[in-house]
């Protein structure tokens, strides 16, 4: 993995540069960074080492090279468009040129630096800014989310009770009529057994006269 290469060689550079102050060994690393990534051709990551060399050179005296190699960093960051590979190019050209006593120049590339320095900032802002939109944006949808959820389970809850009452009534409807009807069909059993015993009665009564006229022509003639 020649991406895991360049960076554990620029790593291993500045780690002998600035902790172990091992001069030669930190060139040598660094170097090896920039040739590994030269030959992935990646841009960026050579950027990136350039402006370690740059400020290896810088702060070892060899200001030309740094000063060459901040260059050459800087035009590749306008190739690619990368802000912070400019904002870091043109800050290890200002010190360069300082340390060179071009005032001037050095100045030119600190505004440089400031102005893509200030450029990252307002696009870190603005990304701020979006990122609490969208986590706003975010949380109301999830409350309105949540809100049609305590709704919805209202609503169901609802539907329930209206149902479970529904049934209540009509089991208790239903009771109801098949207690009038048993009562309805037991009325109409006792009137039929009145009518019946009145039969009887009426019969009886009829017989009774009939036997009675009876006995009475009987004794008459």
């Amino acid at each position: 993995n020649r991406a895991v290469q360049g960076v554990a060689y620029n790593n291993l550079g500045k780690l002998y540069f600035l902790d172990l102050k091992q001069q030669d060994t930190a060139l040598l690393y660094l170097r090896r960074g920039l040739k590994v990534r030269e030959e992935e051709g990646n841009k960026a990551e050579i950027a990136k080492s350039l402006v370690i060399l740059s400020n290896y050179h810088n702060k070892q005296g060899t200001k030309e090279e740094a000063k060459a190699t901040a260059n050459r960093a800087i035009e590749l960051g306008k190739e690619i468009g990368s802000l912070e590979i400019l904002q870091n190019g043109y800050l290890c050209l200002s010190e360069v040129e300082e340390a060179l006593g071009k005032n001037k120049e050095s100045l030119a590339a600190y505004k440089n630096f400031k102005n893509f320095s200030d450029s990252i900032k307002d696009q870190q802002a603005s990304g701020e800014i979006t990122r609490l939109q969208l986590q706003y944006d975010f949380e109301k949808a999830d409350q309105l989310r949540e809100e049609e959820s305590r709704q919805s389970r209202a609503r169901y809850v609802i539907t329930i009770i209206t149902l479970s009452v529904g049934l209540v009534v009509a089991i208790l409807l239903t009771i109801l009529i098949r207690t009038r009807a048993r009562q309805t069909e037991l009325k109409r059993k006792n009137l039929a057994q009145d009518v019946e015993i009145k039969n009887k009665e009426l019969t009886t009564n009829v017989m009774y006269l009939i036997k009675k006229n009876e006995l009475i022509n009987s004794v008459a003639e």
